[in-house]
């Protein structure tokens, strides 16, 4: 057996007395946090996952719909409260959102981590937000991801932004996010910025 493990620590089955030879890992249990060995740690531990089934027996009492033969019931994430429909075998769990936030796989913890900024096919940057972000109400519908100069513009008046509100760069450059370089602006008026700048570029 080994002594005082890691939370992250792996080791084969026969190194800490287990029957099975595959490999283990000295992780957390998704629901109550206490650590464990494992082979799945993204699952909950044997206690927390008997809860859940326990709780099977009264899922005729709950809203349920069919969607392509399958039947999905009425639920709610344990930590954000969203509503969700789910497959009975899911009833408990978190939403994938906070279920990523427990396993600590976002941000620098995240082996896919570049800044968490990207360019999109418009030539803007854009970068990630958590849900818990008061200004996640801007993000893409479906998507945590938000328009870099919206978030520098909504951060700079301490509320979020209106549909109608654009941020205009006053150079036209489109990766320039500094605040110096942002301009709140009414959507008619962006337009005419970009009438401006394209007949001017006609000319030169």
């Amino acid at each position: 057996m080994i002594d005082n493990p890691v939370v992250g620590e792996k080791r084969w089955g026969h190194e800490i007395g287990k029957n099975n030879k595959g490999r283990y890992t000295y992780a957390t249990c998704s629901e109550c946090g206490v650590p464990r060995w494992t082979m799945n740690p993204d699952r909950r531990c044997r206690k927390c996952a008997d809860k859940v089934r326990s709780s099977w027996k009264t899922i005729n009492d709950r809203e349920r719909i069919t969607v392509n033969r399958r039947t999905k019931y009425k639920d709610h994430c344990p930590d954000c409260g969203i509503e969700l429909w789910r497959m009975r075998e899911y009833i408990g769990r978190p939403c994938r959102s906070c279920s990523t936030i427990r396993s600590a796989r976002i941000g620098e913890n995240n082996h896919n981590w570049n800044g968490g900024r990207h360019l999109n096919g418009y030539g803007y940057y854009e970068i990630g937000i958590l849900r818990t972000d008061p200004f996640f109400c801007m993000a893409r519908k479906n998507k945590n991801v938000i328009l870099e100069h919206r978030l520098i513009m909504a951060r700079m008046l301490g509320r979020p932004l209106e549909s109608w509100e654009v941020v205009h760069h006053k150079n036209s450059i489109k990766t320039d996010n500094r605040p110096e370089n942002l301009e709140l602006v009414i959507q008619a008026k962006n337009v005419a910025y970009a009438r401006m700048e394209s007949t001017v570029n006609q000319l030169i």
